[in-house]
């Protein structure tokens, strides 16, 4: 299922992604891949707080053309311990997989857009988030970040797909992608490939991806507080995640 959406004035507040499809749609079809088209005009400022997750729906493609002068900033946070409270066992006992696919396309075709991107996953259980993001410019004196952040605890999952594409004859490019992975499950998983396809020569792109435990020392202060080991476990994550 496609939707089309065209924004052509500033936003003051955050617009949530759920109202804007809630508005549309009367039922929501779970098995259904829903393609998200958001236009953004000229000279707009966007804040977009992606919260289709409220709404069950944990398949979805989402495209962003930004034209000239346009900015976006774009914010995906997924809990799902969201009604376990300090990892509880019943995560442990849910032999339940969701797998969730998200894939963004920002296609920054007007001069001097720009895209901020932010991702942040904090999983559990048997849960998969396979993500993929492609940062296209297509004009010069654009610029585009992605941060993605995951807290990754028992059997939790990420697959992350990235990639920074430059087309020809463009000057001007900044781009960047930075994958940060906290792992604390004796199974979980943490696969991030992040991409460069760049074919012009004016431009700053990086790319990076680190993996690390959560700090002993950290917890151990925490602890020495009198704050329990898992709610210092939380405040860790959630410190990071935010």
């Amino acid at each position: 299922m496609e939707f089309n959406f065209l924004l052509d004035k500033n936003l003051e507040n955050n617009l949530s992604l759920k109202s804007l499809l809630s508005q549309n749609i009367k039922d929501i079809n779970l098995d259904i891949k829903y393609k998200i088209n958001i236009n953004i005009k000229d000279n707009l400022n966007i804040n977009l707080i992606d919260d289709l997750f409220d709404l069950n729906l944990f398949n979805s493609e989402i495209y962003f053309i930004l034209n000239e002068k346009s900015f976006l900033n774009y914010v995906l946070k997924t809990d799902m311990l969201h009604g376990c409270e300090y990892f509880c066992k019943k995560c442990l006992k849910n032999k339940k997989i969701n797998n969730i696919y998200k894939k963004i396309h920002v296609n920054l075709l007007g001069q001097n857009s720009c895209a901020d991107l932010k991702i942040a996953y904090n999983g559990a259980g048997n849960n998969f988030l396979n993500i993929e993001t492609i940062q296209e410019h297509n004009a010069s004196q654009t610029k585009s970040n992605l941060i993605i952040k995951s807290a990754l605890s028992q059997f939790a999952k990420l697959y992350s797909d990235n990639l920074i594409k430059v087309n020809k004859d463009l000057i001007a490019i900044n781009a960047n992608q930075d994958t940060k992975s906290l792992m604390f499950g004796c199974s979980s998983v943490a696969l991030i490939k992040p991409k460069l396809e760049v074919e012009s020569q004016d431009v700053i792109c990086k790319h990076g991806a680190a993996v690390s435990r959560l700090n002993e020392n950290q917890l151990f202060y925490l602890e020495s507080r009198g704050i329990n080991y898992c709610e210092a476990k939380d405040l860790l994550i959630n410190s990071f995640l935010n």
